[in-house]
């Protein structure tokens, strides 16, 4: 009797021990490979190129000059970040513990190698990373099975077009298409700083806009200046690229939402982030921000590399996410979706 269940025991250790033994990485295959290096040239070398096509900044670039900086000293630990869907524009920077520093790093080294991502290790690197960020998100108010209020929760969220690349891709003032694709939902946006840029670090990381023009009840949107000093606001569709061979649009073939004569008639205004790696920026679906063009400007090359993500809040009381997703959004027509983690 005892023999039988020793050898039921050692079973289940050997069991365990084959279970626990973490497996081999496998190698990407060649196509994956190439979808890999596409996308880091398109992130790092055809973004802001076809986009710096598409404005004029000889108004803009002066302006940021003399931006003021934002850091964590202006924010503290306790800082919060309206997240509801109909809130304007905010955001906070915060400093976050640096053995998740370790843990992102670890991830974007392998979100860059030649094999494949842990979805286990990677779905766990982000649940620290916004588990750490939650108690800075302010939301509409949820409450537990006995209608007690209660804390926002992992449960709540999901993550929407993660992206680790270099570079500053996007030199235009805009608010992500990706929040098209959750109408109704709560959110908030993250912006973590894995490596400064190794050249001008205060002009690589990204500039905070503030504009009399834009409001909590704005679609997407994407700012175009003109050759003629004036400003178009237009929807964000995503399609900002001119036809190859065809002059530029300056964003008039976007769907316009209103039109100003000058930068100084817009009322903008700009905050450069001076962050330094370990450092995160949550913002809100409504913040407008855009990569630094002056590095693009001079000639520049940008190296710095961030982790980005939309983080989408479930509405109290909603266990469905895919009822939430409108496959209609006007930014995704046509287009393939951005990857989701529910």
């Amino acid at each position: 009797m005892l023999e039988a269940v020793a050898r039921v025991l050692v079973g289940l250790l050997l069991a365990w021990l084959v279970w626990s033994i973490p497996k081999p990485a496998r190698r990407l295959r060649q196509e994956e490979l190439r979808q890999q290096a596409a996308v880091s040239h398109f992130m790092q070398d055809v973004v802001h190129n076809v986009l710096l096509a598409q404005q004029d900044y000889h108004t803009l670039l002066p302006q940021l000059a003399g931006a003021p900086r934002a850091s964590a000293r202006d924010f503290g630990p306790g800082a919060s970040v309206d997240c509801r869907r109909g809130a304007d524009g905010a955001f906070a920077i915060v400093v976050l513990k640096r053995a998740l520093f370790s843990q992102l790093t670890a991830l974007s080294t392998a979100h860059f190698s030649k094999w494949a991502v842990d979805p286990k290790a990677e779905r766990a690197a982000l649940d620290a990373l916004v588990t750490a960020l939650l108690q800075h998100v302010d939301a509409q108010r949820y409450v537990d099975a006995r209608g007690r209020a209660r804390l926002l929760q992992l449960s709540d969220c999901i993550y929407c077009g993660l992206g680790m690349e270099r570079g500053a891709p996007f030199p235009m003032i805009h608010t992500d298409t990706e929040w098209d694709l959750y109408p109704t939902c709560d959110g908030f946006q993250v912006w973590y700083l894995l490596a400064a840029d190794s050249t001008v670090p205060a002009e690589a990381n990204m500039l905070m806009v503030e504009s009399a023009a834009s409001n909590g009840a704005d679609p997407p949107v994407a700012y175009h200046f003109q050759p003629d000093g004036s400003v178009l606001r237009a929807r964000n569709q995503g399609a900002n690229a001119p036809t190859p061979g065809a002059p530029p649009t300056f964003g008039r073939d976007n769907e316009l939402l209103d039109s100003h004569g000058s930068l100084a008639a817009c009322g903008l205004s700009f905050r450069s982030l001076d962050m330094v790696p370990g450092e995160c920026m949550l913002m809100n679906r409504h913040q407008l921000h855009m990569s630094d063009p002056r590095p693009h400007a001079a000639g520049r090359p940008v190296d710095r590399l961030a982790l980005t993500m939309r983080v989408i809040l479930k509405p109290p009381g909603s266990n469905e996410a895919t009822a939430l997703l409108d496959k209609a959004a006007p930014a995704y027509r046509g287009k393939a979706l951005p990857r989701i983690i529910k």
